[in-house]
């Protein structure tokens, strides 16, 4: 038997009344998983840390919010702290949902986006021909004539076609 705080424990009193013998524990005590191995001390500390967590929460509940009974019935320590359990797990569900719904919010958005940007992708692709057509008449003029031909209607054409596709762009992005 593990006896603490010997000074005014009865059990301690009964101890040395019956003659027993009492062994100091130290204050280092390791922690053993079912296979032998010993607890990583992280792991030892975040239980640790969790568990006074839920103490905490459970003392909030009792004094602050004046919950120690249901249905006329005291809560014990271990129906506290399931309750406190099992509203983190309510917590968690319901920031998992939260999180899954702006997800899908933000999917619409892009789907959005990747609509609106198929017909601007077609008129790039048209422009693009269109330049390279362009570019193939100037160099078979320019290599016929012997020096560099400047088209001004085609490359009005040619430049319209492109602003046309990126002014549409910011629009796009912004809705």
């Amino acid at each position: 038997m593990v006896v603490t705080g010997l000074g005014g424990n009865p059990i301690a009193v009964l101890a040395k009344q019956l003659n027993l013998e009492l062994m100091p524990i130290k204050q280092d005590c390791p922690l053993y998983e079912f296979t032998g191995q010993m607890v990583p001390k992280e792991r030892d500390e975040r239980v640790e840390r969790e568990f006074n967590r839920l103490l905490e929460a459970t003392t909030y509940m009792s004094h602050q919010l004046n919950v120690n009974s249901i249905n006329g019935r005291p809560v014990s320590l271990g129906q506290a702290l399931e309750i406190i359990i099992k509203l983190q797990i309510r917590q968690v569900k319901e920031k998992q949902l939260k999180h899954g719904r702006e997800r899908c919010e933000i999917q619409e958005k892009l789907n959005h986006i990747q609509q609106a940007l198929f017909p601007l992708h077609e008129k790039i692709k048209d422009s693009h021909s269109k330049y390279l057509e362009l570019k193939m008449k100037h160099e078979e003029l320019s290599d016929q004539l012997g020096e560099v031909i400047r088209d001004q209607k085609a490359e009005f054409e040619v430049k319209a076609a492109t602003r046309s596709c990126w002014k549409h762009l910011p629009n796009m992005m912004l809705s």
